[in-house]
């Protein structure tokens, strides 16, 4: 196993979506090898044990026989997307973190998770992984804001937490997503982030820098938004005035 087991990276995967809602990129063998690509990106540049729990019943083991073997990787896969397709994705996505919060052997003594959508490749993840080790404040929670309509929610394409977090306040919202009833995976994530806050005075700050993603939205089937220099730095002192003064949920 890894030496750095306090940390694990929490990949999510869903390679066969069967006609599910919102979603454009339908095709399994590119889903499949895209969630391939981003485990090797994530082997290569980080020093985490890596978590990847896909809900199809889809196998990678055959792709990483000797990670899986020295305890690098964990792989784990149940039949979690036969539910109502008006739930919508992020509730499939509220499964997956359900199952390897209940199933995984990694996230038992691990502290923090830094949890991904499977098929994204963060290039800039070591920059956004170092200023976070620095600068965070246990209890933490860490995630960037969207801002739909006119409300303030999560994003969540990459987001870092205690595990205490995701056990005992994630997880009491992961079962009333809806996607139908415009109740979002980012909306359980930002109310869960905001009881733990007033609850047990957590520490949320957004990432130091918008996510630079090699790859495809599932959502819209097009390739993934990149950043400027100027607005990354713009981000950045976001970032650090969040430090500063805090950050309002």
């Amino acid at each position: 196993m890894n030496k750095n087991t306090d940390t694990v990276l929490f990949l999510t995967a869903c390679v066969n979506p069967k006609g599910m809602s919102f979603t454009k990129l339908t095709n399994p063998k590119e889903r499949a090898k895209q969630y391939v690509d981003a485990i090797k990106y994530y082997i290569i540049n980080t020093n985490y044990n890596i978590l990847l729990v896909e809900n199809t019943g889809y196998s990678f083991e055959k792709d990483f026989k000797h990670e899986v073997m020295q305890g690098r990787i964990e792989l784990l896969t149940f039949h979690g997307n036969e539910y109502d397709r008006l739930f919508g994705k992020g509730y499939g996505e509220g499964l997956i973190v359900t199952y390897a919060i209940q199933h995984s052997t990694l996230l038992v003594n691990a502290n923090k998770i830094i949890k991904i959508t499977g098929r994204h490749i963060i290039t800039n993840f070591k920059i956004i992984d170092k200023v976070i080790k620095i600068t965070s404040r246990k209890p933490f929670i860490h995630f960037n804001l969207a801002y739909p309509g006119d409300r303030q929610t999560a994003c969540s394409d990459m987001f870092i937490g205690t595990t205490n977090f995701f056990k005992k306040y994630l997880f009491k919202y992961l079962p009333k997503i809806n996607d139908s009833r415009n109740y979002y995976f980012e909306d359980a994530l930002y109310d869960a982030a905001k009881l733990a806050i007033i609850e047990k005075n957590y520490h949320f700050s957004i990432l130091p820098f918008n996510l630079q993603q090699q790859g495809l939205s599932g959502t819209t089937g097009e390739k993934l938004l990149t950043f400027s220099l100027y607005s990354q730095f713009k981000h950045f002192v976001k970032f650090i005035l969040s430090l500063i003064i805090g950050y309002k949920l």
